[in-house]
């Protein structure tokens, strides 16, 4: 598998954990499975806001997953692609959890 292919298997990974995360907290607290539409509008909302120019001022949430994810590549092994997915799953997973927690969309 190329290093390509590998940092989309773990975007998608990443996307999709924290899309379970969030959908799995709102049918919990709200006792019912149609909340998980609203979690999915929402969510939407989220990753889109991953892409936000590092000068917006909404884009915080961006910058603190930026750092985790860095330090996230900088404690694994010496392949650069171990580093480059652990920095891609870090970052996408916390980027979009801070977007949906403290973003008003």
């Amino acid at each position: 598998m190329s290093v390509l292919e590998e940092l989309v298997e773990t975007g998608v990974g990443a996307l999709a954990l924290s899309f379970g995360v969030v959908a799995g907290v709102a049918v919990y607290s709200t006792g019912s499975v149609a909340a998980v539409v609203d979690v999915t509008a929402r969510f939407v909302d989220a990753v889109a806001l991953t892409v936000l120019p590092p000068t917006s001022l909404a884009a915080w949430p961006n910058a603190v997953a930026g750092l985790a994810g860095t330090g996230a590549a900088v404690s694994l092994e010496d392949s650069v692609s171990y580093r480059a997915a652990g920095f891609v799953a870090t970052y996408l997973f916390l980027a979009v959890l801070l977007h949906y927690l403290f973003t008003p969309i």
